[in-house]
């Protein structure tokens, strides 16, 4: 057995971990590891095909997103003129872009307007998939509702603009913590989600949260049994 514990090949029972595992269309990479635990991303090259009238934005290669023609070619304008909206030598936004975050890593620069228009795009993206190509479950939420996805297993159903508005608090969530602390700033509160959710938000987003938590299971999908 190796160790630790993580993806990887061992040659005659030991050897050093792979940091990045690819078979049948998915890629595991190892972002971190200590002890015998370790923080992975998994990323697919399958993706659901967009409903007609709707195409996938490739803002980036790994961006599966279903949104309109115009919102694909705005993405590939902002690509191209990524370079120019980059203090020179940094990765930070000259006055008047942000990160556009179709993902965690994407620091392509936009115009704050852009910016929450992809964020309103990808929480609809789910819905502009063709439907016929989906595979519903017991988790599965109702038409207007997508699952939250603080982390991985979090499935609590709810609707577009909190699910939009999870991944701006996410974002911000450096800025809001008092320094080197797990303090937010005056102001802040944790989010709460579940016992380790420590994200700062404003007291009207944590209160929004437990009614989210509370009330999830009424937007999930009920089948017949």
């Amino acid at each position: 057995m190796c160790d630790p514990p993580i993806a990887h090949q061992c040659s005659k029972g030991d050897g050093a971990p792979d940091q990045t595992v690819k078979a049948n269309g998915v890629t595991i990479t190892v972002q971190s590891a200590a002890a015998k635990q370790a923080t992975v991303k998994v990323s697919t090259e399958f993706a659901l095909p967009c409903a007609p009238g709707y195409v996938w934005r490739s803002a980036t290669s790994v961006d599966r997103s279903c949104v309109t023609p115009p919102a694909r070619q705005q993405a590939a304008s902002d690509n191209d003129a990524a370079a120019s909206r980059h203090e020179p030598g940094s990765d930070t936004c000259k006055q008047g872009y942000i990160w556009r975050q179709t993902d965690p890593d994407d620091h392509v620069c936009v115009t704050p307007a852009t910016y929450s228009q992809v964020q309103s795009d990808t929480a609809q993206s789910y819905a502009h998939a063709d439907q016929t190509h989906v595979t519903y479950g017991p988790n599965t939420c109702s038409v207007g509702y997508v699952w939250r996805s603080i982390d991985d297993q979090d499935y609590v159903c709810v609707s577009y603009a909190t699910f939009a508005q999870v991944q701006t608090d996410d974002a911000a969530a450096g800025s809001r913590h008092v320094k080197d602390s797990d303090t937010c700033v005056e102001g802040y509160v944790w989010r709460e989600a579940f016992a380790k959710d420590h994200v700062c938000v404003t007291g009207a987003i944590r209160t929004q949260t437990q009614t989210d938590n509370s009330e999830g299971a009424t937007h999930i999908v009920k089948h017949n049994t």
